[in-house]
């Protein structure tokens, strides 16, 4: 039953992928097939070989859908909206009563794009599980890692020597991996979903009675983490990017509730609005985790993480400042 004339489902839909385009860059110029089926198409940050976006909008019943970026796993979820219809008679003509019988006939609908999107994620997840076990390990002599002044910790290499790091779900179950090439530019593997998954490094030990009481220290990038590890030897996990810092936390609180949880921030001082800071922050705030340890970047200093502060500042100065601070 479609009671919404396609016009108006496109431009809201439209307006409103612009408004996320973090999570979904989209380009003006592209018109949406609403048709309930799975769609792709090429993302701003895409090139001519590539098409990392992907969506599914339904017009019968009440119109919605979801849209994501392949490339970072990020996936918004869309609904028509009734105060945003352009056509004035179509608004008034949607009682309440009409409304509530149409989003009776979405949910079905809904529920067919859930176990589609999520059938397509397991599919990717298992491509991903199956390439990472086919790459060759890698050691302290790529780039990347001595750049970084980090080890490596179960990392894999491809022939090209683009690093590939394991990303598991809190029961262990592989979920997907980023790629991380020689000059640091990183993208997740394509179609598998990153929401709660991280790589970690030693969350083993907290099995040992004598180490059960260790803090695990959460924050967004391998380096970062890899860098903690090696001065305090706790646990130590990675979400990968800010956004995801809650749902991992949040997992962690559940399996880990006797371990105190501590935010390894980014200080993105020169991101407007600071984004790793506010989402360290929304942790704290939802007592996922005990506190935040910021490293503070001095005037002049071009750092964000802590990996840049102990590249700044040396490993006795970090690790002074996050004994302190943990």
């Amino acid at each position: 039953m479609q009671i919404i004339p396609i016009d108006e489902i496109q431009a809201q839909l439209v307006k409103f992928v612009q408004l996320e385009v973090d999570a979904a860059p989209y380009n003006k110029d592209f018109e949406f097939i609403i048709d309930g089926q799975i769609h792709r198409y090429r993302t701003t940050e895409d090139n001519r070989s590539q098409v990392s976006g992907a969506y599914c909008i339904h017009a019968d019943g009440w119109p919605s859908g979801w849209v994501q970026d392949w490339r970072n796993g990020r996936a918004i979820k869309w609904k028509f909206q009734k105060d945003n219809i352009r056509d004035d008679n179509l608004k008034s003509s949607l009682t309440s009563e009409r409304i509530k019988q149409l989003e009776e006939i979405s949910k079905k609908h809904q529920a067919e794009m859930q176990k589609q999107q999520e059938s397509l994620q397991g599919e990717a997840s298992e491509r991903a599980r199956t390439v990472f076990e086919g790459l060759k390990p890698v050691d302290v002599t790529h780039p990347y890692l001595r750049n970084k002044g980090v080890k490596s910790y179960g990392l894999r290499v491809n022939s090209e020597d683009v690093l590939a790091v394991p990303l598991k779900d809190i029961d262990g179950r592989f979920i997907s991996l980023q790629w991380i090439n020689v000059d640091g530019d990183k993208k997740f593997f394509s179609g598998a979903p990153t929401k709660g998954a991280f790589f970690s490094v030693a969350l083993d030990i907290l099995k040992q009675k004598s180490e059960a009481k260790k803090p695990i220290l959460l924050g967004e990038g391998y380096a970062t983490m890899a860098t903690i590890y090696e001065i305090t030897g706790c646990p130590c996990v990675a979400a990968m990017y800010c956004g995801n810092l809650f749902d991992v936390a949040k997992a962690l609180k559940s399996k880990y509730p006797n371990n105190k949880i501590v935010v390894m921030a980014d200080n993105d001082l020169k991101t407007e609005g600071n984004p790793g800071f506010n989402a360290a922050q929304k942790v704290v705030r939802a007592s996922l985790a005990a506190g935040c340890a910021v490293p503070d970047f001095k005037d002049g200093e071009d750092g964000s993480d802590w990996n840049d502060y102990f590249d700044i500042h040396g490993e006795d100065d970090t690790r002074q400042k996050l004994k302190q601070l943990i």
